[in-house]
């Protein structure tokens, strides 16, 4: 995948797409109610900001999720539903006023499940890196005022090998088997998991404050041989796991075999 103007996430080309221009939030207006019916993605920042508050995606009907949205935020009392990105919008509306404004695009590769998984990450990742934090409730679903830390900063955005042990600039430890995996004795990290042998060159990216015992799950679906790799991180885990997996996206133009939106699909032939 070729980006392009990735520093402007408010920009009507923003990452080489013709977006939308930006109208209110509002559940009964002509604006919205010209959204097409597609798959697509939304951008969803304060009236006037630069920087976006929200960055969705839909498989479904893009029309239908953003008036959803727009009567939820709306509303005089806060959504329910602890999980929704509604309610943190609510709650981000309530506390520091002011209006939203929405802009989309539909593009083809929106009807793909791993194209819009893929390039959901590269959104993040790249307002991670141009205004030093992700979406204000993206990735923890939860008022995010994090200024850029140095790990951020320091992440490298070339297409180096990415079973390499300073892959985007982080300091990754030798591979290993996942049946070695309690040798490993650190928390807070990011971790990859791949098969020598296999393209995409990685079958899975994530994070975990407990690594060991979260790849006693992978190894079950892995295998014992599979290699895996990790690399301290302090903090960020959601930042930095979100630009690894767009890093990948954006090189290979696709996403980790076991990446999640593949799950069901994701057979290894080690398992048989």
């Amino acid at each position: 995948m070729q980006i392009v103007n990735e520093e402007d996430v408010s920009g009507e080309r923003w990452l080489g797409f013709e977006w939308s221009d930006w109208s209110l939030l509002k559940p009964r207006t002509k604006k919205i109610s010209q959204v097409p019916e597609t798959p697509g993605f939304f951008r969803i920042k304060k009236v006037g900001g630069r920087g976006l508050d929200y960055v969705g995606q839909t498989g479904r009907n893009l029309k239908e999720r953003l008036i959803h949205l727009a009567n939820q935020v709306n509303a005089d009392k806060r959504p329910d539903d602890s999980k929704s990105s509604a309610k943190h919008l609510w709650e981000l509306k309530d506390f520091g006023g002011g209006r939203f404004e929405f802009s989309y695009i539909n593009p083809n590769i929106a009807r793909s499940e791993i194209d819009r998984l893929g390039l959901e990450n590269v959104m993040f990742a790249m307002h991670v890196r141009y205004r030093g934090k992700s979406p204000t409730v993206n990735l923890d679903r939860k008022l995010n005022t994090r200024e850029s830390e140095s790990v951020l900063d320091r992440l490298e955005w070339g297409m180096g090998e990415m079973t390499s042990r300073d892959w985007m600039g982080l300091d990754w430890t030798e591979p290993r088997r996942m049946k070695d995996r309690m040798e490993i004795d650190c928390s807070h990290v990011v971790y990859r998991i791949w098969f020598p042998d296999f393209t995409p060159p990685l079958a899975y990216i994530g994070k975990s404050t407990n690594v060991a015992n979260r790849l006693i799950k992978h190894e079950k679906k892995f295998g014992s041989s599979a290699l895996f790799s990790v690399a301290p991180i302090k903090s960020n885990l959601k930042d930095v796991e979100a630009s690894l997996i767009a890093n990948h996206y954006i090189t290979t133009n696709t996403l980790p075999k076991g990446q999640d939106g593949r799950r069901n699909k994701f057979r290894w032939r080690h398992n048989k």
